[in-house]
């Protein structure tokens, strides 16, 4: 599976309802030294926090800020939400 067809068919889980096939189709994408695709990670970590897994959440969060802070200004909303989630976390 693409990575990008991994994330939207947990969005579709997720939008269903049926939220641990959805990080269950999320992780087969997660790899915690890289982003795979940051759309993908955000979902993870949001779903992980409505599932009570707030460690691997301010993981995920603080993976994001990195990154998006790499990727330059362009990104800067992108890293002030990751922000935002990992400081109410």
């Amino acid at each position: 599976y693409t990575i990008s067809a991994l994330h939207t068919a947990g969005e579709f889980y997720k939008g269903r309802g049926w939220k641990q096939l959805a990080r269950d189709t999320f992780l087969r994408a997660y790899k915690p030294d890289e982003v795979t695709n940051q759309f993908l990670y955000l979902s993870l970590a949001d779903l992980d926090v409505e599932l009570g897994e707030s460690t691997r959440a301010k993981a995920i969060y603080a993976q994001l800020v990195g990154y998006f802070e790499k990727m330059g200004p362009a990104f800067k909303a992108y890293q002030d939400r990751a922000q935002e989630s990992l400081d109410a976390l």
